[in-house]
């Protein structure tokens, strides 16, 4: 929850790496604190291709991403699914500056939505 206690989020972060035997890696916990605590403009827009259409989805509409091989799917707050012909890597690299977060190998989430972090 915010406030986000930077030492309390980094504690529970290397005890989950620990228990998963991974290395922690300290710049993805500063990221994932910049990202917190940015505040993403409300108008950005993001150029979606799908099929043959280009769609605009406002970047604060995007809940998260998933990995699909060479696809990504978007799902967007009002419940649609959009399958895009880009990697999952493509978009970390777009929406990381906003306020996006990659929790795993193949999920991208927008820290707004964020609820709760499980350490176990």
């Amino acid at each position: 929850m915010k406030p986000v206690n930077a030492d309390e989020l980094q504690q529970g972060v290397q005890k989950l790496a620990a228990k998963k035997g991974q290395p922690l890696n300290g710049q993805r916990i500063e990221n994932l604190l910049h990202n917190i605590y940015t505040a993403v403009p409300e108008g950005k827009r993001l150029c979606i291709p799908v099929g043959n259409e280009i769609i605009f989805i406002r970047v604060k509409d995007i809940v998260r991403l998933a990995s699909d091989v060479n696809y990504s799917i978007l799902f967007v707050s009002d419940k649609r699914k959009l399958v895009v012909a880009k990697t999952l890597k493509e978009f970390e690299k777009m929406l990381t500056a906003m306020n996006f977060f990659r929790v795993h190998n193949s999920h991208l989430i927008k820290l707004a939505y964020l609820k709760r972090i499980s350490l176990i």
